[in-house]
């Protein structure tokens, strides 16, 4: 049986009452261990089962999904972006040391709604060239 239902069943009928009266502390705790599991993996033998019950529902009354916190509107952020050229190595080997790289172009984001209904960021236009400038930068690297 569960615990609760034991207990309330105990209010409710005189006879169940002094019947649970009677019962010895352990076999409550049993029940409360077989309610939750993980009370197996601790000591419990000096808590009261009323304890236990309480204590473990206190902790998985928590509600799986809590509601997130108070955030500010997504248009409130400052949104940006830097396009960089790497010299000489891949991505992940520099160390972003000021002679490893060049910045191309920095542009900032803005969160525009789409017909759907969700959010999307835009950035500013990359400036035409931008590409063939890196291309011509590449090959100066290499010659």
């Amino acid at each position: 049986g569960d615990l609760p239902l034991h207990g309330a069943a105990a209010c409710a009928c005189k006879e169940l009452r002094d019947g649970h009266a009677r019962l010895p502390p352990e076999h409550a705790r049993r029940l409360v261990i077989r309610r939750f599991p993980i009370l197996r993996t601790v000591d419990c033998s000096t808590m009261s089962a009323r304890e236990l019950f309480f204590g473990q529902k206190r902790v998985w009354n928590v509600p799986l999904f809590p509601p997130p916190p108070e955030s500010r509107p997504l248009d409130s952020y400052t949104f940006s972006l830097e396009l960089i050229f790497v010299f000489g190595k891949q991505y992940g080997e520099m160390n972003r040391e000021p002679e490893d790289f060049q910045s191309m172009h920095i542009g900032r984001g803005t969160v525009a709604e789409t017909p759907r209904g969700t959010a999307q960021l835009k950035f500013d236009e990359i400036p035409a060239g931008l590409f063939s400038q890196a291309c011509r930068m590449s090959d100066n690297e290499d010659a």
